[in-house]
């Protein structure tokens, strides 16, 4: 696939990103799932996975969103390439047994034709375990 990088690309990508991350922040599942290709697929790498459709995805992250309540991603930065967008937040929330927690997460996030086909997440998971255990 060859694309070329254009500030139409950019600004399409930079206004998909920030419709994204209100989604989440929002706690939007319709929304986020509106923004992804019929063959998504999610990866939260340390936490299970791929999933692969929309069914797949929605339930995954329906899955996470009960766990952490109120969670919200504030970003730190965000990138832009060509047919893709990776960013830095820092999660926060609180989980179902009332522990506050906050840790690091990177996401690449690949699109083709305006939706998200691919969604990889890595984050600081042995933080959020200590988390989780001093806490509870």
């Amino acid at each position: 696939m060859e694309i070329a990088m254009t500030t139409s690309n950019v600004s399409a990508l930079q206004e998909l990103a920030a419709r994204y991350g209100d989604a989440w922040n929002s706690h939007d599942l319709d929304a986020i799932m509106s923004m992804h290709s019929e063959d998504t697929s999610y990866h939260f790498h340390g936490l299970g996975g791929p999933h692969h459709g929309l069914q797949a995805v929605r339930a995954a992250f329906a899955k996470e969103m009960a766990l952490i309540e109120n969670m919200r991603f504030n970003f730190r930065a965000m990138l832009f390439g060509e047919i893709h967008f990776v960013f830095e937040a820092i999660v926060t929330g609180i989980t179902t047994a009332g522990v506050d927690v906050s840790f690091d997460m990177v996401g690449l996030l690949i699109v083709n034709d305006g939706l998200i086909v691919t969604n990889d997440l890595y984050a600081d998971l042995v933080a959020l375990q200590g988390q989780l255990q001093r806490k509870s």
